[in-house]
């Protein structure tokens, strides 16, 4: 029973796993775009976030499309024990759902 249950379950994930888009390729900004609130935070190395003000420590708050087909992200960090808000600026690139950041 165990193992026709696991084989089940594989097979159930599997067919998700086929179904969904290319991330790239089938990218509608307009459907990312809104108000984002973290859910949680995965890093590799346990250094990289170890102080509050870790340089790597950004939240997303917000992504706008602009009307040049670029990429607004409205982010929030800690600077001197205050939250401080800033705007990046992803320019879009000759592949669809590509962005790059300077």
């Amino acid at each position: 029973k165990c193992l026709l249950l696991a084989l089940s379950v594989a097979l159930v994930c599997g067919t998700r796993t086929w179904a969904s888009p290319k991330t790239g390729e089938d990218l509608d900004v307009q459907k990312v775009a809104g108000t984002w609130y973290s859910v949680a935070t995965v890093v590799s190395d346990l250094a990289l976030p170890s102080t509050q003000n870790a340089a790597l420590r950004l939240y997303v708050k917000e992504l706008r499309p602009t009307p040049q087909g670029d990429l607004e992200i409205m982010v929030h960090r800690r600077e001197g024990g205050r939250c401080v808000a800033e705007k990046i600026l992803a320019e879009r690139t000759e592949r669809a759902g590509t962005f790059s950041i300077d």
